[in-house]
């Protein structure tokens, strides 16, 4: 079974058995269930077909990719293969390969972004993926906007919503000012914490919710400059 094959037939039935737990909301590195979100296809947990073969496949996956350079791999094929890892390690990866693509400085500072530009400004880079899981939607969190090094917010979002057709990349790069003005207008969450709490403290992570027919808008006001690859 190739990648492709194992990919799909792992996400179709980590579907079918998400679907029969509660909708439970995720806040480790960017990516929550939206229960509101109606648009995915309904399974029923007895469909759960060829469960042996897809869980030889995709240890025998997870073997190779140990010994893999994933960094050499197309952007199409890195992307199937991350989805299959969990939240945190799906961000890691990713931030990982940005960093080393476009040879900048990993920070060192805790609290001061994942990487620094060559001007020393600072850049935090979180990631979300809309699986074919019932309610996945897009939210980006831990967003700490006291952070004074950083200036910019690398969003990378991966749709694999159709297991049909290839992972749409969505790549927003968004100045922190963006971020404070969405702030200002109460547009951003506090994961966690009743509104009331967060109010008078400025040290809060927050995190923002972008529907997925706004997407394509972010994408034209907020593209990935030329200067870096993926």
């Amino acid at each position: 079974m190739d990648l492709d094959e194992c990919s799909k037939e792992l996400e179709q039935l980590l579907a079918i058995y998400q679907s029969s737990t509660s909708k439970e909301a995720i806040d480790n590195h960017d990516e929550v269930l939206n229960e509101e979100d109606e648009h995915f296809e309904e399974y029923e947990a007895s469909e759960i077909s060829n469960i042996d073969e897809t869980f030889i496949n995709y240890w025998m996956l997870q073997k190779e990719l140990q010994i893999l350079d994933m960094n050499s791999l197309e952007w199409k094929e890195f992307i199937k293969v991350v989805s299959t890892m969990n939240i945190k390690s799906r961000g890691i990866k990713i931030e990982k390969r940005f960093i080393a693509k476009n040879e900048l400085k990993k920070s060192v500072m805790k609290e001061q972004g994942d990487a620094w530009l060559a001007n020393g400004e600072g850049v935090e880079i979180k990631t979300s993926f809309i699986t074919p899981l019932k309610g996945s939607s897009v939210s980006l969190t831990g967003l700490r906007l006291w952070e004074e090094k950083v200036l910019h917010y690398l969003f990378i979002i991966i749709d694999i919503s159709d297991l049909e057709v290839d992972p749409k990349s969505y790549i927003f790069w968004v100045p922190k000012s963006k971020l404070v003005e969405l702030e200002q207008l109460e547009k951003l969450a506090t994961p966690g914490m009743k509104k009331s709490a967060a109010m008078d403290n400025k040290n809060v992570a927050k995190s923002l919710t972008i529907k997925k027919d706004e997407l394509d808008n972010w994408a034209k006001e907020f593209s990935l400059p030329a200067t870096f690859c993926i």
